[in-house]
């Protein structure tokens, strides 16, 4: 019984992505932050994984973390939503097609494809999951002493200026530098 508890909680949490708490719709017709169409493309590249390779518990796993980090950013975006929904039909068939006909006023079920349409289902948009940042671990001879966040294409030079000045680092370099060993999108790792 405890299972159900928890399948029913998260199916509540999906609920109240599409309805406020008095039971009104709450959409919105922006265009999807960057954040929202990381979300939804890592689960949706997920899901289509794991169905191919018949593991349906990590699907429904990936369900509750897009559900948690979706309402973690209060997201209500449309195109967001419909896709989740559609992504969820075969877990949960029943609330996603009384979603589908109230929120998205669709009149054919969620589960039949119009006329001429070969596949509803969401493909993952692989350039939608691509990191704008990356954290680069800084060491001092090969030990980890602090982390700098830059954008994924920064230059050597600047990641070396970076690296030397960051306020972490400044009380470690009592000793003149050998020098910088930059890895792209590995580490860095300065020398004394």
């Amino acid at each position: 019984m405890q299972g159900i508890d928890g399948v029913n909680k998260f199916l509540r949490r999906f609920w109240t992505l599409f309805y406020d708490d008095a039971g009104k719709i709450q959409l919105s017709d922006a265009e999807p932050s960057k954040d929202e169409d990381k979300i939804i493309n890592a689960c949706i590249k997920k899901v289509n994984e794991d169905i191919e390779k018949l593991s349906l518990n990590t699907c429904v796993s990936s369900f509750m973390i897009c559900v948690n980090e979706l309402k973690k950013i209060q997201s209500v975006n449309k195109e967001v939503l419909r896709k989740l929904n559609i992504l969820l039909a075969p877990f949960a068939p029943y609330i996603t097609e009384h979603i589908w006909r109230d929120v998205f006023k669709e009149t054919t079920s969620i589960h039949a494809l119009p006329e001429g349409e070969t596949s509803r289902f969401p493909v993952a948009d692989e350039s939608k999951l691509v990191a704008d940042n990356f954290d680069y671990p800084i060491c001092i001879n090969g030990k980890k002493r602090a982390i700098l966040s830059v954008a994924i294409h920064t230059d050597n030079m600047t990641l070396e200026s970076l690296a030397v000045n960051h306020e972490d680092i400044a009380k470690w370099l009592d000793t003149p530098i050998k020098k910088v060993i930059i890895i792209p999108q590995k580490m860095i790792n300065i020398v004394i």
